[in-house]
């Protein structure tokens, strides 16, 4: 097919139009969107199968004061311990992440089309969902590990006290990284164009 404006022929790559004569990045831009995911996955389960063997019943603190500490949480519920109580929240979650892979799946060509920096903030987010829900099909909870001493914060309004930040994991630490790279986008987002101004 002829573009109109400037007579070149375009070809499809993997569904996707790019100019002929120019280098087809989708083909590059889908190995590396699998390769984060793959690696974040290999990252966060092998870093809780180490803590488990490494510190299992004997927390260990690292740094001035201890200010980090490995201690080895069981987490029932949603990423930093929310949500522990509710019930059946675990084949929620499950639910919940198998829906957010599906539809990154499903829009991939529009991800792929994306800049560096959104491709990058999905596949963040997604191989630190999987990363959780492996362990949540698997061993019925998610293992935390890193605990990190905050200063004390107290809103006596909300009735909210807060002495250690809630122990997290290698998953939940992509997951808000890629959230954050996800929001950059959007508040860059121009209505009715793909790509944010600028990219």
């Amino acid at each position: 097919m002829l573009n109109g404006n400037n007579g070149r022929q375009k070809k499809s790559c993997n569904g996707i139009k790019c100019s002929e004569g120019a280098p087809c990045k989708i083909s590059g831009r889908i190995i590396l969107f699998l390769s984060i995911i793959l690696f974040i996955v290999l990252a966060d389960q092998a870093s809780k199968h180490i803590a488990v063997l490494r510190f299992g019943q004997n927390p260990s603190a690292y740094g001035p004061a201890g200010v980090i500490s490995m201690t080895i949480v069981k987490n029932t519920g949603a990423a930093f311990g929310i949500f522990r109580e509710v019930p059946l929240i675990r084949n929620v979650f499950v639910i919940l992440s198998l829906i957010a892979l599906s539809a990154v799946f499903y829009f991939r060509k529009h991800i792929f089309e994306g800049p560096f920096y959104f491709i990058s903030g999905i596949a963040l987010f997604a191989g630190g969902t999987l990363g959780n829900m492996l362990d949540r099909v698997f061993r019925g909870y998610v293992i935390d590990f890193i605990d990190i001493d905050i200063p004390d914060i107290n809103i006596n309004i909300l009735d909210i006290s807060l002495e250690r930040w809630p122990a997290f994991n290698v998953a939940d630490s992509c997951i808000c990284a890629g959230t954050f790279l996800i929001l950059v986008y959007l508040w860059k987002y121009e209505p009715g164009k793909l790509y944010p101004k600028g990219r």
